[in-house]
């Protein structure tokens, strides 16, 4: 079933890990985030000014996104809070 982000950028990854719970990578280094299947999206900031291509959820809450110059971020939270970990690389992930 087609739904509405509510943002006109581009989505570059997308992880649901219920029916409920889901994250996109926008392209603005943010994040969007639904707690109810995609009906309403709240901005999240990914406290990155780096290029986002992927994320993926483990649960609800556990999280990992990657991007240009070897950026990682995880999130134990659900998004609203994302750090930085070391790739041990600077090529695109």
């Amino acid at each position: 079933m087609s739904q509405t982000s509510g943002t006109t950028s581009f989505l570059y990854g997308v992880s649901f890990t219920d029916a409920n719970n889901g994250t996109a990578v926008v392209k603005e280094a943010r994040f969007l985030r639904t707690t109810n299947g995609g009906v309403n999206w709240v901005n999240q900031a990914s406290g990155t000014t780096s290029f986002l291509w992927g994320v993926f959820f483990t649960d609800a809450n556990n999280g990992t996104a990657v991007g240009d110059g070897g950026t990682i971020l995880r999130t134990t939270n659900g998004g609203h809070r994302w750090v930085s970990q070391a790739s041990g690389t600077t090529n695109t992930l």
